[in-house]
């Protein structure tokens, strides 16, 4: 039986145990945290830690849970580990693994980097930058862990559907976000000379 937190998380039940006792999966499934765990208190409405169930399949050696883990906390994401971990081993687990892919990062309120890029989206556009959080996995944790103390900002497009067929990006967001950055934009489409391509890169 294998639980994967990803993080990433595997328990693993033997086939044996199933057989023994055939309801120590439903047990773990039903005990395991699933959903929000903490709360962001800086922003309102902004997750910490959650943890969400994704695929349950059948394996030759017993069942694999497969469980997602995202955090911009160590310390709350850890605990959440070792909460499921517990639980996990008290319905039998008898293997454990862990994959940490996606480093937390943690929301700084005194970001300069943060303040800096909104005086300057002001002064170039004449509005105020929209703040927004987000609970999406960034990579931006990967640096932020190597490199403690670095100080991060994000840029988004407006876009929507995300993992899903009817995901969209709107393309004019995507031109101003490279401007913002003094960076330029160009579109190749089927049918252009080659000339034009290059020009538009």
């Amino acid at each position: 039986y294998i639980l994967g937190l990803t993080s990433k998380f595997n328990i693993m039940f033997t086939s044996l145990t199933m057989m023994i006792g055939s309801f120590l999966h439903i047990d773990t499934l039903y005990l395991a945290p699933n959903g929000v765990y903490m709360m962001n208190m800086a922003i309102p409405g902004l997750p910490v830690t959650s943890s969400n169930m994704g695929v349950v399949s059948m394996q030759e050696d017993g069942v694999n849970i497969n469980f997602m883990m995202r955090s911009s906390s160590r310390s709350v994401k850890d605990d959440q580990k070792k909460k499921i971990t517990e639980i996990a081993k008290l319905c039998g687990v008898k293997q454990i693994t862990y994959s940490d892919w996606m480093p937390e990062w943690d929301y700084n309120p005194d970001s300069p980097i943060r303040e800096t890029t909104k005086a300057l989206y002001k002064e170039l556009t004449g509005e105020e930058m929209v703040e927004h959080g987000g609970h999406g996995g960034l990579e931006l944790g990967v640096f932020c862990d190597k490199m403690p103390g670095m100080d991060i900002v994000t840029l988004g497009c407006k876009g929507g559907g995300a993992h899903t067929v009817t995901e969209w990006l709107d393309m004019d967001s995507y031109g101003r976000v490279y401007e913002f950055m003094g960076m330029t934009t160009g579109l190749v489409i089927h049918g252009q000379s080659p000339e034009e391509k290059q020009a538009a890169y």
